[in-house]
């Protein structure tokens, strides 16, 4: 962050604009308070406006919208800075940028329960980002357009399994960890589809599977401090023990879902049954 102050300092000194956006880019993304992070990306926002850049301006509103839906899990006004993000993305020409927002909007459709809507956007995020992901490219370019690749198939697969659809959901799940497993870039993606692969192990009634690929994604998705995701593998291991017959295990696990909510207070809706359990229990 001193450094970043000095960048903006001098930003500010020769009224650059575009620069000035970066540096307040770089301030709300290194701040760890999240209020802060809100008051810089105001302040990107600002700055950006002034450069009459559309791609520059929609990326300042997709990074406040970030903020609202990551760390402070506020769907609403996130929803409405992805809305702004779109509209000055279609006026802009970076399409890495444009369905870097029709990826956000689809993340919030899908929290909201619009699966349908939500698996329609990541088809299209698919379609663009895959085949960017090799080929003769700048290796930058490449580890980005796989980022979003691996990050749209994770959420198709979150849509596809509420629709019910678990073999779909199951094969996106193996064609994201086929592609992790060759490069130890994504360690986090890869935690996510073996999230995925556990949940889909319980579904198949698997509990053993189930509690071993959960467990296997719980310390990458601590590390990374995803307590949403790790919420939602807690909840699996417990259920997973429940149809092992093992009720203490299973108590403990939902305990952990409740303190992580304790201490966020956001919850994800499939988890109402947690509670469900627990007040049953």
């Amino acid at each position: 962050m001193p450094f970043v102050k000095v960048y903006i300092n001098k930003a500010k000194t020769d009224k650059n604009y575009k620069a000035l956006t970066q540096g307040y880019e770089d301030a709300f993304y290194f701040s760890p308070n999240p209020n802060d992070k809100l008051k810089f990306a105001d302040s990107c926002i600002s700055a950006s406006l002034k450069t009459n850049d559309n791609d520059l301006i929609s990326r300042s509103y997709l990074g406040k919208g970030t903020i609202y839906y990551f760390n402070l899990k506020r769907y609403e006004p996130a929803l409405d800075e992805y809305v702004k993000a779109y509209e000055y993305s279609k006026k802009g020409t970076d399409e890495y940028q444009k369905y870097k927002v029709i990826y956000h909007m689809g993340v919030v459709k899908s929290y909201l329960g619009y699966y349908n809507e939500a698996l329609k956007h990541f088809e299209d995020c698919i379609q663009y980002f895959e085949p960017k992901t090799k080929g003769d490219l700048h290796p930058n370019t490449i580890f980005n357009n796989s980022k979003g690749y691996l990050n749209s198939l994770h959420q198709a697969t979150i849509c596809y399994r509420n629709l019910g659809n678990y073999k779909m959901a199951d094969s996106l799940v193996q064609v994201g960890l086929n592609f992790t497993n060759k490069s130890k870039e994504f360690p986090l993606e890869q935690a996510y589809f073996t999230k995925c692969k556990g949940i889909f192990e319980y579904h198949q009634k698997n509990y053993d599977g189930a509690i071993h690929h959960l467990t296997t994604a719980l310390p990458v998705l601590k590390k990374n401090n995803d307590f949403s995701w790790t919420s939602v593998a807690d909840f699996y291991i417990g259920k997973s023990y429940l149809g092992l017959k093992k009720q203490e295990q299973a108590v403990q696990q939902f305990q952990k879902v409740d303190s992580i909510f304790q201490k966020h207070k956001f919850i994800v809706p499939e988890l109402r049954e947690n509670y469900e359990l627990l007040i049953k229990h």
